[in-house]
């Protein structure tokens, strides 16, 4: 590879490890909401729930973001590779819009 495509390869990386920052923020908000939820016992007022809609469209904006990005960094890569060269595929599902 050519220092172009190992740098763009590095980014692509870097940015599959921020992935994992926004995935572990959304996971630690939705154990400690619903263990709350679990656990009152009672319903939940609309005070309490609007900042938790907040943060969720906070991680909405994040993931968007974060997709907008990997997919400019792997268009890159490709465009980045010499003419016959192998391409290692770098692949990521995109579950949903």
């Amino acid at each position: 590879m050519d220092t172009k495509t190992k740098r763009t390869s590095l980014e692509a990386f870097i940015s599959l490890c921020d992935l994992t920052d926004i995935i572990r923020d959304v996971a630690l908000f939705q154990e400690t909401n619903s263990f709350n939820r679990e656990w009152s016992g009672g319903v939940l007022d609309k005070a309490a729930i609007v900042p938790e809609i907040t943060q969720v469209s906070q991680f909405d904006n994040r993931l968007k973001h974060w997709k907008e990005d990997y997919l400019k960094l792997a268009g890159e890569y490709i465009k980045a590779l010499p003419p016959r060269s192998c391409r290692v595929p770098n692949y990521v599902l995109i579950v949903s819009e």
